[in-house]
């Protein structure tokens, strides 16, 4: 829905955006100079509509949002961006509310305050900027890392970044809630059978801490963490020799070992899924799933 509203639906490119825009300030400028009043009163208006999910114009969004920047000392602490925050939480939270997520991508998505320069981009940014450092630091970071770095940077210095991360914080508690949902549903239909699963004992001859591949002989690394130590090679701000060892070559031979398994693999488990279904006279399917790449590999 974001991307489509912010790309295709508006039917322009980035230049023909940036160009309107422009024009719309112009517009903006001229009445603030002329009747400054005039916009304080589309601010109320608006911030009315906007409560009551009423029609309101783009137009007379961008014109609101234009004045409350020329007059707030900060912008998002106003009380037409509460209500649009609150109004857009709102709405995310009741998935069912099919009036309300059709006024929010006819009314509020479209609007060019989006692309508008987010007024705490500076402090976002930096925050960033340290996190990222600390985690350089540390010696965790990967080029993904870094990439999606680049990406969050991109974001932030919009107003598109409230919606966006509003958006991935409500669905993951949106998912938490309904896991938990499911979980406490197993727990008081199926009281006995989630007994037995949480108290089912794994009993392994290796011992947790050296279950990994390359502790369990399946395939053992050219090096050994004392020869890629710290102490050797200390992590600077974008390497880390253990880490890239780990992630970029080791992890590359496990990944070609596990492809060339894979048929074999997913024979043995389709043999073992036909055993259990013989002897419990259960009905469970096998679905073969693919190798992960290195990219998702990498960021498990």
């Amino acid at each position: 829905v974001y991307y489509r509203k912010f790309s295709d639906a508006h039917g322009y490119d980035l230049k023909n955006i940036s160009s309107t825009i422009h024009d719309k300030m112009q517009e903006a400028e001229y009445v603030m100079e002329k009747s400054a009043e005039t916009l304080q009163s589309i601010a109320e208006f608006v911030e009315r509509a906007i409560w009551d999910r009423a029609p309101v114009d783009e137009s007379l969004l961008f014109y609101a949002w234009y004045y409350i920047t020329k007059t707030e000392e900060d912008p998002m602490q106003s009380s037409l961006w509460s209500n649009i925050v609150f109004v857009y939480e709102k709405i995310l939270r009741d998935t069912s509310d099919k009036a309300g997520w059709k006024w929010m991508k006819e009314r509020l998505l479209p609007s060019y305050i989006w692309y508008m320069p987010h007024p705490h981009a500076d402090a976002l940014l930096r925050a960033n900027a340290n996190q990222g450092s600390d985690d350089d630091e540390k010696g965790v970071r990967s080029d993904r890392d870094r990439d999606e770095d680049k990406k969050q940077a991109a974001l932030k210095k919009t107003l598109f970044y409230e919606l966006y991360h509003r958006v991935r914080t409500e669905s993951k508690r949106q998912s938490d809630a309904l896991l938990k949902a499911k979980i406490s549903d197993i727990k008081s239909k199926r009281a006995a059978e989630w007994k037995q699963l949480t108290t089912l004992v794994v009993k392994s001859s290796v011992p947790v801490d050296r279950a990994r591949q390359d502790h369990t002989g399946c395939l053992l690394p050219k090096y050994s963490k004392a020869d890629l130590a710290p102490s050797l090679y200390p992590p600077s701000t974008h390497f880390s020799a253990q880490s890239h060892y780990d992630k970029n070559i080791y992890l590359n031979e496990l990944l070609f070992l596990g492809n060339v398994l894979d048929n074999q693999f997913q024979l043995a488990m389709r043999s073992i899924t036909a055993e259990i279904n013989s002897e419990t006279g259960s009905t469970a399917e096998f679905r073969a799933g693919p190798v992960k790449t290195l990219q998702r590999s990498q960021t498990k």
